[in-house]
């Protein structure tokens, strides 16, 4: 058997090692490409979304205002109607209180008369005595 020194495997490792650098060589600058390509268009797309949520918020945000804005003219106009409702309810209330008690005092009256009819004459009385013996 013969020996093979190291300058006799040079050829073939060359030939074997050389391309297996170069590739490696090659795909490590094709990572690198693509990692800078990606940042960049990761950065490019954060910008947009973070433009894109500060619209939507600015948005939101206007919705909100409005929307408080509608509340807070229903809670007015809501309370209006309430005040009115409740004068209205207030007035016919007075209204019906007086024509009770007006009604009470005529009912009062009927049913003294009902008792003055039921009782007879009323006694007479000692001013009513002196009267008539003035009379005579």
């Amino acid at each position: 058997m013969e020996t093979i020194t190291l300058v006799d495997l040079a050829p073939i490792l060359a030939a074997i090692i050389g391309p297996m650098l170069l590739f490696g060589a090659a795909t490590m600058r094709y990572q690198h490409v693509d990692s800078i390509k990606t940042r960049e268009l990761t950065h490019e797309l954060i910008g947009k979304n973070s433009e894109l949520n500060e619209r939507a918020h600015a948005e939101t945000r206007d919705l909100i205002d409005k929307n408080r804005e509608d509340s807070d003219r229903a809670h007015a106009e809501t309370r209006e109607r309430s005040d009115r409702a409740h004068k209205a309810t207030r007035k016919l209330i007075d209204k019906n209180h007086r024509e009770l008690s007006s009604s009470l005092g005529d009912v009062r009256e009927r049913v003294s008369r009902i008792e003055g009819h039921l009782r007879g004459p009323p006694p007479p009385t000692d001013e009513t005595a002196d009267g008539d013996a003035e009379a005579a």
